[in-house]
């Protein structure tokens, strides 16, 4: 219960139940309208962004350092933003009539809804995103102040209005479009997977398979947190789901703290790059692309794996060599009796993997289909999953689990028609490639460090749609494929997450377990840097995307892997026994060698590899005989 203050007086209610309601209302509304597609696109993005501000000013209450609320504050919002998108449903019509005339009434709910997004947003995510939309408005407005080449001719706060507030190129563009569509679909389906079985289903599976052998807890946390990342598409909520059950285990096996948090904050990394359900982000790279979902999906697959091929090596060798006993974290299930207690979880999956790649569908139907392929079979397997109180309550968590994204996008809107409004999107991809001397390698290496400073500030997919606007062009221009320079934007804006100085998914690891948040995230980017060389390999070479000839392909993806095993075998300082400084060296530098496309680099990689290898083995049986022959 919560309470509003009024002269020494108090009304209650049950705010949390007011936005279970709100949340409930919203996934109604989303699967309604994913079936139907009853409304105009803005309509459509009004609606869906009305409920995420009706919900988001009470989830995060307005709150003064001394710790009290004031309610008032929040309800004062709510209305502004229930009238503002109310403002905008019922006259839209009249508002497609006069295009490019604004009235004072505009001006005035304009400037409603800019605010209680700005103020949404720096609630839910932070001050970073706002301040950046701010930016960006005083620049649409003031941008006569500034040199020649960032500077225009400025202006008018009526014509930011029209902009931003009565046209899909602001706060009701791209970005909010594929949130108010199928990226909430998806996000409800993923919610509801995990919390009717599916996530200890696919946890469970984990833990079958690898819950048994040297590291297993690490293992069972690495397979387990890429099945959860897809449902979740948050970094940080996988990192709070699974890591609560693996990190504490992956220590008592003998894991330091710091490394256990690294473990599972990099999993959870890659979970949110693993197909086919990925972030937001994903979708709105095939809408600005304007190819099918399953192109993206599909493109990222080779890339996901070698994230994890990198990553189980290094668990692997540092599980030998600390020398841990094989060790499991309670009565392991085999995968028979996992399988066959839960293997309906697998058909929604399987259908909307179907239905994207073969079905002949649209995303958006593709998700409900999915959802609904999910509700028939809870009927049917599992009735106590969605009793209609544990419907309702996952349909509620489906519903909040909207806000960060539909704000997120609503705000990344306002960059968005800033760059629309003055065309500074075209100048500043003018300025990298001038800055990188026409070095197509310098420019993703300015674009992998802008990526990692922005997304350190706010969601991947705000990062993502900011940089799409402003590198991409200038990637693409210097040759890179289009959906390779859209992936790689995406990677660095996820790995953010667990990059120093700022690595909000390592620190969430280190408050569970209790290591130190700086070595923990030092410990994740050392396990994700194989990973991370990944992006510049396709951006060269789009065969890790799947394009080119067979023969190409399966090169580049034999070389690729055999490089990030071994650069984790490098960065972990361990192959078949301990390896020196040099060979650290050695190892690492092949397998960069090999990472890169090109017939001489893996060649000279692989003898490289081959000779530390061989070296190492000989050094070993050496040592043995040595021993032997002292005993």
């Amino acid at each position: 219960m919560n309470g509003i203050g009024a002269k020494g007086r108090y009304l209650t209610f049950d705010l949390d139940g007011l936005v279970k309601v709100i949340g409930i209302a919203m996934a109604i509304f989303q699967l309604y309208t994913a079936a139907t597609i009853p409304y105009t696109a803005i309509i459509q993005r009004a609606i869906h962004l009305g409920f995420a501000l009706s919900m988001v000013f009470f989830v995060y209450p307005f709150e003064l350092r001394s710790g009290r609320k004031w309610v008032l504050v929040d309800i004062a919002l709510l209305l502004m933003a229930v009238v503002s998108s109310g403002y905008i449903i019922l006259n839209f019509y009249n508002i497609a009539l006069r295009t490019g005339i604004v009235t004072m009434a505009d001006m005035v709910f304009g400037t409603m809804m800019i605010v209680v997004v700005l103020e949404g947003t720096r609630r839910a995510l932070g001050l970073a995103m706002p301040i950046i939309a701010l930016v960006f408005l005083l620049y649409a407005r003031f941008g006569y102040v500034l040199p020649q080449q960032f500077g225009h001719r400025g202006y008018g706060y009526d014509r930011i209005i029209n902009t931003m507030f009565l046209s899909t190129e602001g706060i009701w563009g791209t970005p909010l479009a594929v949130s108010a569509t199928f990226v909430s679909v998806f996000v409800i389906f993923g919610t509801v997977l995990h919390k009717s079985g599916g996530g200890d289903f696919f946890f469970g599976l984990a833990d079958s398979f690898f819950g048994h052998v040297r590291g297993g807890p690490a293992k069972v946390a690495i397979v387990a947190s890429g099945f959860l990342g897809m449902m979740s598409g948050s970094v940080v909520a996988n990192v709070v789901t699974s890591g609560s059950i693996t990190i504490p285990t992956m220590i008592r096996n003998g894991f330091s703290k710091e490394f256990a948090g690294g473990v599972e904050a990099t999993a959870s990394t890659g979970g949110v790059l693993m197909p086919p359900l990925m972030g937001a982000a994903a979708f709105i790279i095939a809408e600005i692309l304007g190819i099918p979902y399953w192109e993206v999906a599909v493109a990222a697959i080779v890339p996901a794996i070698l994230f994890y091929g990198g990553l189980f090596t290094a668990v692997d060798a540092r599980a030998k060599s600390l020398e841990l006993e094989v060790t499991t974290w309670g009565e392991r299930k085999s995968a028979r009796t996992v399988i066959r207690t839960g293997w309906m979880f697998v058909l929604p999956i399987v259908a909307l993997v179907y239905m994207l790649g073969w079905g002949g569908v649209s995303e958006l139907r593709a998700a409900f289909y999915a959802f609904v392929t999910l509700i028939a079979i809870l009927v049917i397997f599992e009735r106590d999953a969605i009793k209609p109180g544990k419907l309702l309550d996952m349909l509620a968590a489906g519903g909040k689990g909207l806000i960060e994204v539909a704000l997120a996008c609503a705000c990344a809107g306002l960059i968005v028609g800033v760059f629309a409004l003055t065309g500074l999107g075209l100048k500043i991809s003018s300025f990298l490639v001038l800055l990188s001397g026409g070095h197509l390698i310098v420019l993703l290496f300015l674009t992998m460090v802008v990526c990692i400073i922005l997304g350190m500030g706010v969601t991947p997919s705000a990062a993502y749609i900011v940089l799409a606007v402003l590198a991409a062009p200038a990637l693409i221009q210097m040759g890179v494929v289009p959906i390779a320079a859209h992936l790689f934007i995406l990677y660095f804006a996820i790995y953010a997450n667990i990059t120093p100085p700022v690595a909000v998914g390592a620190y969430a690891a280190a408050a569970i377990s209790k290591g130190n948040p700086h070595v923990t995230g030092l410990n994740a980017f050392r396990l994700s840097l194989p990973g991370m060389i990944v992006p510049f390999s396709f951006a060269y070479h789009p065969a890790l995307l799947l394009r080119g000839s067979f023969l190409g392909i399966g090169i580049a993806i034999v070389t690729a892997l055999l490089g990030v095993i071994f650069m984790a075998f490098s960065l972990e300082g361990y192959l078949l026994g301990r390896l020196s400084i040099a060979k650290r060296i050695i190892l690492f530098v092949s397998s960069l060698l090999l990472i890169i496309p090109g017939v001489w680099s893996d060649l000279i990689g692989v003898l490289m590899v081959g000779g530390v290898v061989v070296l190492h083995y000989v050094e070993g049986i050496a040592k043995e005989r040595k021993a032997t022959t002292r005993t």
